[in-house]
């Protein structure tokens, strides 16, 4: 069975600033609109960057919102949660992200049918042996949260399959696991298919989006998806060997035209899975 496709908010809106990657104003209306393109859920995105708003105090934690997130969610499911890269998971700020964690966990838990996407990436890649160590004992006290809860964790890293395998491994847990990205991993110059069968069922979250190899992860922007170097072939046939049924999330280049540049990649990216798995 192949897997279903997803987008991440932000995708289906007007511009807002000049990033790609936003927490939409009218983030309801998106909902209907991406089924109507045919996608098959939402991911959220947890985004700090909107001056004034906290996106778990004013969302996850208002009873009004949630209404309407669940009314929503009649429409299409919310596969997973993108916190960013903003949340710290060592360093002066670690505490802090278990304590947004704690209250979060509960509201968001029974809505997600997917994972909540932990990025450990650009300033919050742990590079150091204290840094690690710190990281280690921040999910440690998430896991415990989220143990109840029956809540998964999803990381998002810079590591090779292999340190990252050994790394989640360590947990003995469950609840942890890996978003691999398609576009970063290519950027790394990683070999994804081989990647991908190394994780195995370690793979909770799947993001496409394209890179040539060899830009900066967060200094080049990706590229229109078939324009880069991802093996998207390769990667799907490792994702058919595994039987995955986990999520695959569109997080796509979008130009001036987004709601053209969404559909044209949902069509690139159909045709790429009809040719692994068929009609």
């Amino acid at each position: 069975m192949r897997p279903a496709i997803g987008i991440l908010q932000g995708r289906l809106s007007p511009p807002q600033g000049s990033g790609a990657q936003f927490f939409p104003r009218d983030w309801a209306a998106e909902f209907p609109l991406a089924k109507e393109m045919g996608f098959s859920s939402i991911t959220w995105f947890l985004d700090r960057t909107i001056p004034g708003f906290d996106p778990i105090r004013d969302i996850w934690l208002t009873t009004g919102v949630l209404a309407a997130i669940d009314g929503a969610r009649r429409i299409l499911p919310i596969q997973a949660i993108d916190c960013s890269h903003l949340y710290p998971f060592f360093g002066s700020g670690a505490g802090e992200t278990v304590r947004a964690f704690e209250p979060l966990l509960p509201p968001l838990a029974p809505r997600l049918s997917g994972a909540i996407i932990l990025p450990m990436l650009l300033h919050n890649a742990p590079r150091t042996d204290e840094e690690m160590l710190q990281t280690r004992r921040t999910l440690e006290r998430l896991l415990a949260v989220a143990e109840p809860l029956g809540a998964r964790f999803a990381l998002e890293t810079e590591m090779p399959a292999a340190v990252l395998a050994e790394f989640v491994d360590s947990f003995n847990s469950p609840l942890l696991g890996v978003c691999y990205d398609l576009g970063s991993a290519t950027t790394y110059g990683l070999d994804s298919p081989a990647e991908i069968l190394e994780l195995g069922s370690r793979i909770f979250e799947v993001h496409i989006k394209d890179h040539k190899r060899g830009q900066v992860v967060g200094t080049h922007p990706s590229v229109k998806l078939g324009e880069g170097d991802t093996d998207f072939i390769g990667c799907f046939k490792a994702l058919k060997t595994l039987h995955y049924k986990g999520g695959l999330t569109m997080q796509a280049w979008r130009g001036s035209e987004y709601l053209a540049d969404a559909g044209a990649q949902l069509s690139f990216i159909n045709k790429k899975l009809d040719d692994v798995y068929g009609h």
